[in-house]
Order: structure tokens, then sequence, then C-alpha cells
């Protein structure tokens, strides 16, 4: 399921931090 959702964050390089953040948090 991560797997999945990673490759469309990769796809968006724009969100590529703001999805880091989230993850972290």
């Amino acid at each position: 399921m991560r797997g999945g959702r990673v490759r469309l964050h990769f796809s968006q390089p724009r969100r590529g931090p703001i999805i880091l953040a989230i993850r972290r948090a």
C-alpha cells in the first residue's frame, strides 16, 4: 500500500517536501 502512494508522491516533486513533512509528523 505504501509503495503505491510513494509512487504518486514521487511523480509530483512539487509536493515532495510537503509529503515528507506530513509523513515525518
